[in-house]
């Protein structure tokens, strides 16, 4: 009895350790400018829908005329991150919308970044996106 409770007081802190990841983290992605710590945690956490959207919205932004950074973002596994977000919510309205954002901005004057989102089937991905 001592050990279910136990076991169960674990449960519940572990659960309040999500929501609390869950509730904080967008803020937490949206404030980094680093594109490693950004692509890092939307890949760890595909399912969260909030993370994708909060992810997809800061590489759009730290990608704005920054060559260097839309090419380390990419070497980094960034267009990626952003197809598996749009992927996982098909549904969610920010995430598509955030999420053709950062592949624009991340494909703007790169063709290398271009022909990696069509290898990826990025297109096919913006397009559901767009009738989302």
């Amino acid at each position: 009895d001592e050990m279910r409770q136990e076991e169960a007081e674990a449960d519940r802190t572990r659960k309040e350790v999500l929501k609390r990841f869950i509730r904080e983290a967008p803020a937490k992605i949206k404030a980094s400018r680093e594109p490693g710590e950004i692509v890092r945690l939307m890949t760890e956490h595909v399912g969260v829908a909030g993370q994708q959207e909060a992810g997809c919205a800061a590489l759009w932004n730290i990608c704005v005329d920054n060559d260097a950074t839309k090419a380390k973002v990419a070497l980094l596994g960034g267009i990626e991150a952003v197809l598996a977000g749009m992927d996982a919510h098909a549904g969610v309205e920010g995430v598509q919308e955030h999420g053709c954002e950062a592949l624009h901005n991340l494909c703007i004057n790169n063709d290398a970044n271009r022909i990696k989102v069509a290898r990826l089937c990025g297109i096919e991905t913006v397009v559901a996106g767009m009738r989302a």
